[in-house]
This record gives structure tokens, sequence and C-alpha cells, in this order.
């Protein structure tokens, strides 16, 4: 696939995360492993004194399939983190170098999370009763 073809699934990642984000100030923050039919997605919104987790939706698990399939086999990329800003975005990627096996995605997203969002406390929302509060991620 073109890298221009590529450049545009990149775009439809950002403005699909900004929409599932919502407007408001505070950046959006995509977190997301691929491999061969596999994603693990997950969404932040960054507020004042918070962040909160924001569920996705399908269509973006796919895009980021899509994403991953584009690539060459020599550059497949292990993570995905995206930063989106209004309507820009900041797409960074994670390779085989220093990467764990030994881990899963919930034991790598948390050190992710501490070195974007520092400590400022991760809300997961319990939709059955209020947010629940993560302090320790």
């Amino acid at each position: 696939m073109t890298s221009e073809a590529i450049g545009k699934i990149l775009s439809d990642i950002g403005a699909l995360v900004g929409s599932e984000a919502g407007v408001g100030t505070g950046d959006a923050f995509l977190y997301a492993e691929a491999a061969e039919n596999v994603v693990g997605a997950s969404l932040f919104k960054e507020k004042d004194d918070r962040v909160t987790y924001i569920p996705t939706s399908q269509t973006l698990s796919f895009l980021i399939l899509d994403l991953w399939e584009a690539v060459p086999a020599d550059k497949k990329w292990r993570a995905l983190l995206m930063t989106v800003s209004g309507e820009k975005f900041d797409a960074r990627f994670q390779y085989d170098e220093g990467w764990d096996e030994a881990e899963d995605e919930y034991e790598r997203r948390p050190r992710v999370l501490t070195a974007k969002f520092g400590d400022k406390p991760i809300e997961f929302p319990d939709y059955d009763s209020e947010p629940v509060t993560d302090t320790a991620h």
C-alpha cells in the first residue's frame, strides 16, 4: 500500500479518535496494540485534574487493524500512540526493539499512561455507579 493510503488511514483514525473523545479542552490519547487479526485499543481524554477512559468503537478497532495490515511486513509496529489536539494529531509507533513478549497490554499500558499524563488519576467509568478512579496506574 502507498504511503498516501497509509496517511489517509492515519487521518481517519485521528478524526475518529477526536470524535469519540468528544469536544472540549484537553487532548485525546489513543494507545493501541495490534498484531495479525488482533487489536487492543484504549482511548483517554485529558481533563484539568484527571484523565477519563472512553470506550472505543468497533470502527476504530477496524481502522487500526487496517493500518497495521497496510504497512509492509518489515515495518510492522507493535503499538500506536496517537495524541489528538483539536484537528491535529501526532502518531508514534513502537516496534520490536525493547518489546517484552512476557508482558501483556494491561502491564504495558500503565507505563505509557504515566509517561503521557504523569500522576493524574485515571477514571474508568463503572456504568452501574460512580466512575472508578485509578490513582496507581
